[in-house]
């Protein structure tokens, strides 16, 4: 692994090795994330050479930082104030800087791209501002550049944080947004110029996520007999997981096989959990916290409909939702919020449904239209599935991305 802090005392000049990209993010794999993914997926396709530097973890380190020609340089990035203006957080920004500028000695970087506009933004910011530091792009996901419902929460409910931000796409040379919605709340909200704006969707493994053979669709299902609604994301609100428990009660009756799984974990776990209880739904309800990338990919297969009816929460929108990507790639069809940027992750009536994500029953109506309908669903999963391959594989994905001058 590439180490910035290795100096050779030789009196001999050392070359210089090639012009590099450095990419600052502070989610990357294996911390868990779908920009963080997004990120991994594309660099590792680029021609041209990349550092990345990011966060320290303690999980085992992903194949492309052993076997890739892209350097991974991890340091705790610890900005527990991310705050520009006070002390605190200068300090923590400076040191990031500290490191940035040693690498951009060491590896001859020439651009840089930040993860997000805050923090990772401002580091490059202040970097170009006062010490001369390289041109940069930043990429833009949609719930953390949302200005609407601020004050109910969310990341630019501080005052600070949106006069940073706006500093940063100011500076930019390019905003690269991951859909049309978000290039539109960067237009409608924050006055970033058309020409500034860059519109790339994240992408999906087609060649890993795949129907299951036909040998194994009824050999080895999880769920033998079940009607299976998968929800696949972290959970957290405006991912809407209650929304979708509490149109099963309704449901169950009608549908006395139906299962509905949750897999992912996060704040809203013991919620959920609790919820389902409480509307007597323990029978018809599986959590799943802990899984694979193969595990991941048998629950897709094994599933009948994909479900993820987000919703807007204050600030927090869905920019994109990558999941439905993978979904549609295993050939499942799609029920979505119509809400953020999952409008183009489907294509309402041809790959999936879009439904009211405050309403229950507008999901249950989707729910129930995919299982009186099983043509249907075999129809739009297939749709679904070429969509992705013909739009969305990484290969395309990475593609979208405008290389450094």
């Amino acid at each position: 692994m590439l180490s910035p802090f290795t100096y050779s005392h030789s009196k001999v000049p050392q070359a210089l090795p090639p012009k590099s990209e450095l990419l600052v993010t502070e989610i990357f794999p294996p911390t868990p994330g779908g920009s963080g993914r997004w990120l991994s997926e594309v660099y590792q396709r680029f021609d041209h050479r990349s550092v990345i530097l990011t966060d320290s973890c303690d999980a085992p380190l992903p194949e492309l930082e052993i076997e890739s020609s892209i350097s991974v340089v991890r340091v705790p990035f610890r900005l527990t104030e991310t705050g520009g203006f006070v002390p605190r957080g200068m300090y923590q920004y400076l040191r990031l800087l500290r490191t940035a500028r040693k690498l951009a000695k060491t590896e001859n970087v020439s651009f840089a791209r930040a993860a997000r506009t805050v923090p990772e933004g401002w580091l490059l910011w202040l970097w170009k501002t006062f010490l001369g530091g390289p041109s940069f792009d930043v990429f833009a996901h949609g719930e953390e550049i949302n200005l609407e419902g601020i004050h109910q929460g969310g990341v630019m409910d501080s005052r600070q944080h949106r006069c940073m931000a706006k500093l940063v796409l100011s500076a930019a040379d390019r905003i690269i947004a991951n859909s049309q919605n978000s290039a539109k709340l960067l237009e409608q909200q924050w006055s970033v110029p058309a020409h500034k704006l860059v519109v790339a969707n994240p992408g999906v493994d087609t060649t890993f996520f795949t129907p299951a053979p036909p040998q194994d669709r009824n050999s080895s299902r999880f769920w033998e007999g079940r009607f299976v609604v998968l929800t696949v994301g972290r959970l957290q609100r405006r991912k809407a997981q209650d929304q979708i428990l509490r149109c099963l009660v309704d449901l169950v009756d009608q549908i006395p096989e139906l299962l509905y799984v949750i897999a992912g974990a996060g704040e809203e776990a013991a919620s959920l959990k609790s919820l389902s209880h409480d509307l007597g739904l323990d029978a018809y309800v599986e959590f799943r916290s802990n899984f694979n990338d193969e595990e991941l990919l048998k629950l897709y297969q094994d599933c009948d409909v994909f479900a993820m009816a987000n919703r807007q929460i204050g600030s927090d929108v869905e920019g994109f939702g990558m999941v439905f990507l993978e979904a549609a790639a295993c050939a499942k069809p799609t029920i979505a919020g119509n809400s953020g940027g999952t409008k183009e992750a489907i294509v309402d009536g041809k790959t999936g449904l879009l439904v009211d994500g405050n309403k229950p029953s507008s999901i249950a109506s989707a729910i129930l239209r995919f299982y009186r309908e099983p043509e249907l669903r075999r129809d739009m999963g297939l749709a679904g599935r070429r969509r992705v391959v013909e739009e969305f594989d990484w290969t395309i994905a990475a593609s979208k991305i405008p290389v450094p001058d």
